[in-house]
């Protein structure tokens, strides 16, 4: 048998959240998945400034295919998607020429991956994928921003920069990775 639960544990609400705190929970983690109006415009913007740079490698906007793709009020409550196998999450790849060359003058065998998670208002993760330069120190070649962080948006993103610096340039025998699961 487990052993009881101490006082001070039981009564306090971080630990026995209420049924309305879930529910909060859940609506929060769901509205983080959508961009609204203002930063979707905001967004378009500057990606559409970094395409014209050629800095952006693959961009996804939200597609979803639930009967309530955004955040819509019915009956005075907010309704959310619930983020089925049909729905793509918002995904955008960025990368620079002088990271290109980068990797064709250094031909590394290795590469870094990491994610560092929150860095927005929306919470999602920013992706960096490194190189170790000729003095042994990591340089950020690629960078990946996602509303889901899934293996499939990792593959997006190595792919995207594969195709980004060519075959002939990519001879990687080994990506290094932390103990982040969409990273495996």
């Amino acid at each position: 048998t487990p052993p009881p639960i101490p006082e001070n544990v039981k009564n306090n609400k971080r630990y026995n959240p209420s049924l309305s705190q879930i529910a909060s929970i859940g609506r929060n983690a769901r509205r983080r998945n959508f961009l609204h109006k203002g930063g979707h415009i905001a967004s378009n913007i500057y990606l559409e400034e970094m395409k014209k740079n050629e800095s952006l490698l693959f961009k996804q906007d939200f597609s979803c295919k639930c009967p309530m793709p955004q955040n819509v009020e019915i009956d005075g409550k907010e309704k959310w998607c619930e983020r089925g196998a049909d729905c793509l999450p918002f995904v955008a790849v960025f990368s620079a020429n002088w990271c290109k060359e980068l990797v064709r003058k250094l031909s590394p065998k290795m590469f870094l991956l990491d994610a560092t998670h929150s860095v927005n208002a929306y919470r999602w993760p920013l992706f960096v994928l490194l190189l170790q330069n000729e003095y042994g120190l990591g340089v950020p070649v690629c960078f990946m921003v996602s509303s889901a962080s899934t293996e499939r948006e990792v593959g997006i993103m190595l792919e995207s920069f594969y195709q980004f610096i060519g075959a002939e340039n990519f001879s990687v025998q080994a990506i290094m990775v932390d103990c982040d699961q969409a990273e495996l």
